[in-house]
């Protein structure tokens, strides 16, 4: 596990915070690391991941423009991007 010190910078810095009009984060899954997900957080994200994820994370850093935080997190850990939607029921008229 990581530095709580990290940790306690990274909540202290980005929670309850909004971010700007073109605020985003993202998920990399790549086949090639079987070990780990990137995801890259800003605003109250990135503190929300850390407080509810930080023993699964394997890595973070806060980005050089202090705007996010990018995680690497253990992959075991990860339910996969299919589970990031709600399950929709069909048109009656199905």
């Amino acid at each position: 596990m990581l530095n709580k010190k990290l940790k306690q910078e990274i909540v202290k810095k980005f929670k309850g915070k909004g971010g700007p009009p073109d605020c985003e984060s993202s998920i990399i899954e790549s086949k090639d690391e079987r070990d780990f997900v990137e995801i890259f957080a800003m605003a109250s994200l990135a503190a929300k991941i850390a407080e509810r994820c930080w023993p699964a994370v394997i890595s973070a850093r806060i980005t050089s423009t202090n705007d996010g935080v990018m995680y690497k997190i253990d992959r075991k850990y990860f339910r996969g991007l299919e589970y990031a939607f709600k399950v929709m029921k069909g048109d009656k008229n199905d």
